[in-house]
């Protein structure tokens, strides 16, 4: 749990951020995504992992199944995997109907 006496790092807060604004959709993410979308740069893979594990001992995060959130996030970890199943079943095809409509005339971009 968050105590009084906590103090976060700059790259703790960044990654609060980051997970928090993603939890607002009820997105849990992994560990690369967070990193992806940081605000502040880190180069440090080492750095990063022990800011986020730091986190997640604290109680301030919450790991399940490699993904990270505010509160438990297993309800929206089931709904994140069947969301991504269908969006990769649908890719195929709409990688062939851009193309396809990618070659009308006066088309610039899809």
């Amino acid at each position: 749990m968050l105590h009084e006496t906590t103090t976060l790092t700059d790259l703790q807060r960044a990654i609060m951020r980051t997970v928090v604004y993603f939890d607002l959709f009820r997105h849990p993410m992994r560990k690369e995504e967070i990193r992806r979308f940081l605000q502040v740069p880190c180069t440090d893979e080492a750095r990063f992992a022990e800011g986020l594990d730091a986190l997640c001992a604290e109680g301030i995060l919450i790991n399940r199944a490699g993904f990270y959130a505010p509160k438990d996030p297993s309800r929206h970890i089931a709904e994140r995997q069947a969301d991504e199943e269908r969006a990769r079943l649908r890719m195929a095809k709409a990688l062939r109907m851009s193309r396809f409509i990618g070659r009308f005339p006066f088309v610039r971009a899809v």
